[in-house]
């Protein structure tokens, strides 16, 4: 029986919504106070949506596999009206991730004008333990056939997470993203044939330079819904996040 090595097992915060704001302030939707001059992201001209704010203190005592400061906020923004797949080039600056210094002056913000705005809902978060998918690129070392990874499936189907995440490994509905994540940034698109081309092999070995900072599930109690119990997932180079660059995040729907 094929067993995963315990090192690819990755922890990971798990986020889900609280009907008890408690000492928090993190949370889904909403419009929370911004740093004074704050310029609200743009996608083609049009407002994004703000889907989640994570205060990095939050985390405290929760594992996430992320090289993340222990203080200060992310803000994760969204094209909530075209809803993009996020698999063309074009897509890529639909989805924003901006770092909020702790101690920066604040002030109060609302949501331009049309872009959809999500209520506030408070999150609860709490340790947990994820696993690659049986296709992800961090199980190519181990050289297994494809019998062998369909047989992992079983024993990694526990680990599943459908709800919003930090970190860790994605629950993945379709194919691991992580190459796709490096197509993309080469301005490639995902297509038929795209695996096989030469463009995918040079991209290869540089697809596992992604992490995953955040998967939000479909969930009525946040009132998003990304399709057929779809999940969405922020994407960027673990280089880029050590340094709070979030200038070429990827972001990826995936649906049953």
């Amino acid at each position: 029986m094929v067993q995963l090595p315990e090192h690819l097992l990755w922890p990971a915060a798990k986020i889900t919504p609280s009907p008890k704001p408690g000492q928090s302030t993190s949370g889904f939707g909403g419009t929370p106070d911004l740093p004074v001059g704050f310029s609200w992201p743009e996608h083609a001209g049009a407002p994004l949506s703000l889907l989640f704010r994570l205060d990095l203190a939050d985390l405290k005592g929760v594992s996430h596999y992320l090289p993340l400061p222990e203080a200060g906020a992310l803000l994760f923004f969204y094209d909530a009206i075209n809803h993009p797949w996020g698999l063309e080039p074009c897509d890529v600056g639909s989805a924003k991730v901006v770092f909020l210094p702790a101690g920066a002056s604040f002030v109060a913000h609302s949501t331009p004008v049309g872009a959809p705005d999500f209520p506030r809902v408070a999150a609860r978060i709490e340790p947990m333990v994820s696993a690659p998918d049986p296709w992800s690129p961090w199980l190519d070392d181990l050289t297994l056939s494809a019998d062998e990874r369909y047989e992992l499936a079983d024993e990694l189907a526990p680990y599943a997470n459908h709800d919003t995440q930090i970190g860790g490994h994605p629950t993945v509905l379709q194919s691991p993203m992580e190459l796709d994540c490096e197509l993309l940034s080469r301005g490639y698109a995902h297509g038929p044939g795209i695996y096989q081309s030469s463009a995918a092999a040079e991209a290869t070995p540089h697809a596992r330079d992604w992490r995953m900072l955040l998967q939000i599930g479909s969930d009525d109690a946040i009132g998003m819904d990304w399709g057929l119990s779809g999940i969405l997932y922020f994407w960027a180079k673990v280089d880029a996040i050590k340094e709070l660059d979030f200038s070429e995040v990827v972001a990826i729907v995936q649906c049953t």
